[in-house]
């Protein structure tokens, strides 16, 4: 889909291309999840770095800091979990924003201060939509197991069979 543009400060973009690698080379990451990052992903995008030193804003309490990451599906379809392994690695709040064709959605995990580090307890998301302008026309995306059912444990993003 090529580079999102959301209107924010020239000063955010960072626009550098982030290797598939980098998520799954350096930690345990199971086989399935490996040939997902392999399989349904093209190209990891770190569009744009939203923070005090890119914002004329002071650091927030909570948020320090927000990257938005763009995502570019080879086939429409992705395992949810690749989104869970790529926020659990970085420290800071994502967005990421997936593409396929002229189709985009936005997904943010909800992260929580523990003990550990970050826990993500939530992921709302937009429906897939095609951006034109400042509006996203809303349908609701299906969620479906490699069966072709709703399914808790692996959700895979599938943009054709609507």
């Amino acid at each position: 889909m090529g580079n999102l543009n959301f209107n924010l400060p020239e000063s955010t973009t960072f626009n550098r291309r982030v290797p598939k690698q980098k998520f799954y080379g350096n930690c345990a990451v199971s086989a399935a999840l490996k040939r997902s990052f392999v399989d349904e992903i093209t190209a990891i995008w770190w569009r744009n770095k939203l923070a005090a030193t890119t914002l004329n804003l002071a650091k927030g309490a909570v948020v320090t800091e927000i990257e938005v990451f763009e995502i570019e599906l080879a086939n429409g379809h992705l395992n949810e979990e690749v989104l869970r392994q790529m926020d659990r690695m970085i420290p800071y709040h994502l967005l990421f924003v997936l593409t396929f064709e002229n189709r985009a959605q936005a997904w943010i995990g909800y992260k929580e201060a523990s003990g550990t580090g970050a826990k993500i307890s939530r992921s709302p998301r937009t429906s897939p939509a095609t951006p034109r302008g400042c509006g996203w026309r809303s349908r609701l995306p299906r969620w479906k197991s490699a069966r072709g059912r709703r399914s808790s444990r692996r959700r895979s993003l599938n943009w054709y069979n609507r």
